[in-house]
């Protein structure tokens, strides 16, 4: 048809014309397929004037310059069809009169038609065992154009790529079928549907876990469960707890190591073998005495285990250590709850050592320590008050200087027990602290006489240097008793010898 525009002041008479979409916008498809296009329908308010003879539709692809012009009549909806897959359309309505006037442009709709997208999966379906497994979907997509995969049963579970753009592949898996008869299930992919099929379990094993052994520990399974579809393959994987060793399986299967995979074609049952882990204590004992029990001794893994010290008639209990290191001169000890391998070796002194022989060595301040002259050296013990320091500077005037880098300081004393006799006490000393003279001055009694007085390790030799005064002694009451006093700074001792007088 033709038209003409008409002067807008011969219609101020007419009522405003309005357009809007409607609230559902008519396309052939949620997803438009390859070839078909967008179509979209329009309402508006009516114009009353008596002299209407209908409307005209305008529509384009640049605001208010329209290249399409549509009579509908006195229609006051209509639907546009083959709009342009994505494309963005503009849209206005006049009115016309029985003379043929046409009115202004109503306001101006903007409509964005979606794109048109095609989608293709391959494959179309898939049948699975009663046992289950796992599927993927390809999906062929247009430019652009996004999907989704969803499930339609729970026992298809998507595991990856539930929603992509174009082109994809979506991953599935499919749960063991443990009822006798077959089952189907679909997904729906790129608005396809995709057929899963399964079949009926016509078996079922169950399978039985068991635990043995002086140990403990625990045994997983996968899959899960004591009930399995017939040819399901099962991992076992036996893991022992702290102090305790696999020792291997009995049952449906043999073996030593920890996992171990059974078919379940029957019922099964399999048992795992813990044993409590086995350690070893070693105990020696030197000559003049014994340790009971002696030698290599095996500890269950957390067990205690005691050992008696005794010393051979006429000797004492010079000296313990435990892994290494001095526990005193005890006659007992207990391992409680053994976690490790450990050791104890037992050294004992004469009583009544002959003229010459050594009665007692301390180390002050350090551990023990066996002199290049073969002197055993106990830990420090015997002792009251003072405290415990050492050095790591090397000792000048002695073959032994680890013997002085150690020393007990302060006001204190040592009472250690000796046989009645004479004796020659030899007391050890370094000044290992103090750089100069007149810092340290201190006396040392010897059963209750003064026998040093004043003494100045660093004015006597410097520091770091070993110094030895000798003093005989006698004892009568079984004990000799040494006191240090100081008189500037703190009293010091490095290490005490005592020897049978000759």
């Amino acid at each position: 048809m033709s038209f003409r525009k008409t002067h807008p002041c011969r219609f101020r008479r007419w009522s405003s014309l309005s357009l809007s979409l409607l609230i559902l916008l008519s396309i052939f498809s949620p997803l438009p397929q390859s070839g078909q296009a967008a179509q979209v329908t329009l309402a508006w308010d009516p114009n009353s004037e008596p002299n209407l003879l209908g409307y005209i539709v305008h529509y384009g692809t640049v605001s208010r310059n329209y290249q399409v012009h549509m009579e509908v009549g006195n229609n006051r909806q209509a639907t546009i069809s083959n709009l342009q897959d994505g494309g963005t359309h503009y849209i206005a309505v006049t009115a016309l009169d029985s003379s043929g006037n046409e009115s202004g442009y109503s306001n101006e709709v903007v409509y964005r038609a979606p794109l048109a997208c095609s989608f293709s999966i391959s494959p179309a379906s898939q049948s699975f065992a009663s046992s289950g497994g796992f599927g993927t979907v390809a999906v062929t997509g247009s430019s652009g154009c996004p999907w989704t995969s969803v499930s339609n049963n729970s026992w298809i579970v998507i595991t990856s790529n539930a929603a992509a753009t174009e082109s994809g592949t979506t991953y599935y898996s499919v749960s063991p079928n443990t009822n006798a008869s077959a089952r189907t299930g679909t997904l729906t992919i790129a608005g396809r549907v995709y057929t899963v099929s399964q079949s009926g379990a016509s078996s079922q094993y169950s399978l039985n876990i068991s635990k043995t052994g002086t140990g403990s520990g625990t045994v997983a399974n996968n899959p899960t469960g004591s009930t399995f579809i017939a040819g399901t393959t099962v991992n076992l994987t036996a893991t022992p707890n702290a102090g305790s060793t696999f020792a291997g399986w009995s049952g449906a299967y043999s073996g030593t190591s920890p996992t171990c995979t059974l078919a379940m074609n029957a019922n099964a049952s399999v048992t795992a073998n813990f044993n409590l882990k086995s350690l070893n204590i070693t105990a020696t004992a030197g000559a003049n005495g014994s340790i009971s029990p002696p030698g290599t001794v095996s500890v269950s893994y957390g067990a205690n285990q005691s050992f008696a010290v005794t010393p051979s008639s006429g000797y004492q209990i010079a000296d313990v250590k435990v892994d290494g290191v001095s526990v005193g001169a005890v006659s007992s000890f207990l391992f409680g709850a053994v976690m490790s391998n450990h050791t104890i070796e037992a050294t004992f002194s004469s009583l009544n050592p002959q003229p010459g022989e050594t009665g007692s060595a301390l180390n002050a301040g350090g551990k023990v320590y066996t002199d290049k002259a073969g002197v055993s050296y106990s830990a420090d013990r015997y002792y009251q008050g003072g405290k415990a320091w050492k050095t790591s500077s090397s000792i000048a005037g002695t073959e032994d200087d680890a013997l002085y880098k150690s020393e007990r300081y302060g006001n204190f004393s040592y009472a250690v027990p000796v046989p009645n006799g004479n004796y020659v006490v030899t007391l050890k000393f370094a000044e290992i602290y103090w750089s100069s003279a007149d810092r340290r001055i201190f006396n040392v009694k010897v059963g209750g006489q003064e026998v040093i007085r004043n003494l100045d390790l660093f004015a006597k030799v410097g520091k770091n240097r070993a110094y030895d005064v000798a003093i005989p002694v006698s004892v009568n009451d079984g004990v000799l008793r040494i006191e240090f006093v100081s008189i500037k700074d703190n009293a010091k001792i490095s290490a005490i010898l005592v020897r049978k007088a000759q």
